[in-house]
């Protein structure tokens, strides 16, 4: 596409596909739920312009990413944590789930969830524990979750880049245990 001051540049459904192609798999879905989320691309454009993609080198790491992108999560490690779970063979869970309290209203909010069985996955960033009274929170926040009957699992940096196998194999045993005695 041509700007107002002539200079060309690519459509941001363009450049979301072009780095879905290129960059590494881990990096792509939240590439691709910043864009939807930006409101400057969406499932059908996304879907489009892949189309127009066909045959070029990385379209199919493309295309098996695009319909997952999803514009609720927060963080780009909460994308690259979905990711894991949807290679681990996981059901999908939902990004950014409410927890309701009393009343009704929405106490906490969860970073993956699979509502149905109340097992629940946070990413746990070094940035979200500085000081007490962020300890004490996180603590009050488990402890309301543990008593609304959550299965809860916490993941690090190392469990999303490294070490993810583990803590998927726990989660996917929670959701089976959890779906069994329903």
């Amino acid at each position: 596409m041509r700007l107002r001051c002539g200079a060309l540049a690519t459509t941001a459904d363009r450049t979301a596909i072009d780095l879905a192609r290129t960059l590494p798999r881990i990096d792509v879905l939240p590439v691709l739920d910043a864009a939807i989320a930006a409101g400057v691309c969406t499932q059908g454009s996304l879907s489009a312009e892949l189309e127009r993609h066909s045959g070029l080198r990385g379209v199919q790491q493309a295309r098996e990413l695009v319909p997952l992108a999803d514009p609720a999560p927060e963080s780009p490690q909460e994308s690259r944590l979905r990711l894991r779970c949807h290679d681990a063979g996981l059901p999908p869970p939902t990004p950014q789930f409410p927890v309701l309290g009393p009343g009704g209203r929405a106490r906490r909010w969860l970073d993956l969830a699979w509502e149905e069985v109340k097992v629940g996955l946070e990413y746990d960033g070094e940035e979200g524990h500085a000081g007490p009274e962020n300890l004490r929170a996180d603590r009050r926040r488990h402890n309301f979750l543990q008593d609304d009957g959550w299965a809860m699992f916490y993941a690090t940096d190392l469990d999303v880049y490294r070490d993810f196998s583990d803590l998927m194999r726990k989660v996917g045993a929670a959701i089976e245990r959890r779906a069994a005695a329903r």
